[in-house]
């Protein structure tokens, strides 16, 4: 026995919409994640160099190759995710237009500048 499923235009409407931001914070999240591993290796990096400058070792370049060399130190894996999922967004809800899917997934971060000046005249 099969049973047909019917969706009105509007349900799908919602459906794919809310598909269409799971995709996004998904992806902003990967984003995050290989942000944490770059920033921890990073870290990683200043204080070995910081241990090696006080202790007079050198031990800083075999612990690095190590580091770089595990899970912590490689986003490879992140990286290759965020390209399946960049690829499946454009496919599947910008009519494989890039810029459009990029723009949407990538997040909107605006800079403003105030400067505030202060000028004075002392008299002495």
């Amino acid at each position: 026995m099969q049973t047909q499923l019917k969706f009105s235009r509007e349900n799908l409407k919602k459906v794919e919409d809310k598909l269409k931001l799971a995709f996004v914070e998904f992806y902003q999240k990967l984003r995050l994640l290989r942000s944490y591993s770059f920033l921890n290796t990073l870290a990683f990096s200043k204080i070995m160099k910081k241990s090696d400058k006080i202790t007079s070792r050198n031990a800083a370049k075999s612990y690095m190759k190590m580091v770089d060399n595990s899970f912590l130190g490689s986003s490879d894996d992140v990286t290759k995710l965020m390209e399946r999922v960049e690829a499946t967004f454009i496919k599947h809800f910008s009519n494989s237009n890039h810029t459009k899917a990029m723009n949407f997934l990538r997040p909107k971060v605006e800079f403003s500048f105030e400067i505030h000046g202060y000028a004075g005249l002392v008299v002495s």
